[in-house]
């Protein structure tokens, strides 16, 4: 956002999480993981927040959830929503998309979960982006976010490497060897 004005010094400046639980607030260890980096911060600390986002931007339904933007989940569909706050908190003017359910945050969410020893919540996020695209109720091969076939969503790829039957990684040179 380009400061306007002295909009900057505001106490409140417009499109902020403030003390909002930001289900990408992990994305720098999401892929620090896929690099094999390893953890940036305190294992428990990360730990601690997967859970605080699955507990509190995870519903099992939309039926009461408001959303001015785009609808991505509604009604009995289950998801993760991109931004939640404590009863009041919400800043005036939040982030736009705060109420969204977008399936690229999603499937990195659900393999940070998957790293960290949370296999169930990964599930239950996994399972209900399915739910959502599963060819009756929204196309299965477009999980749109800012468009059509959005990029985001090959976060999904990353799953297939925790749920790999061997816990292995193989390199590109071993597959190779290995005649794949």
């Amino acid at each position: 956002m380009i400061a306007v004005g002295d909009e900057w010094r505001s106490p409140n400046p417009r499109f902020q999480a403030g003390n909002g639980c930001l289900i990408d607030q992990l994305v720098g260890q999401y892929k620090a993981n896929r690099a094999g980096l390893g953890d940036l911060l305190d294992r428990y600390h990360i730990h601690t927040a997967l859970e605080y986002i699955f507990r509190y931007n995870f519903r099992a339904h939309m039926r009461d959830h408001y959303n001015n933007m785009r609808t991505f989940a509604t009604g009995d569909e289950s998801g993760t929503l991109i931004c939640t706050w404590s009863p009041g908190d919400r800043p005036e003017q939040p982030i736009p998309y705060w109420g969204e359910c977008m399936t690229g945050f999603e499937y990195q969410f659900a393999a940070l979960l998957l790293d960290y020893g949370l296999q169930k919540e990964a599930e239950v996020v996994v399972k209900a982006v399915r739910d959502r695209h599963n060819g009756a109720n929204r196309n299965p091969f477009n999980e749109p976010e800012c468009g059509s076939y959005y990029a985001r969503s090959m976060a999904s790829w990353a799953l297939l490497e925790r749920w790999y039957p061997t816990g292995k990684r193989v390199s590109h040179e071993e597959e190779k060897k290995r005649g794949g």
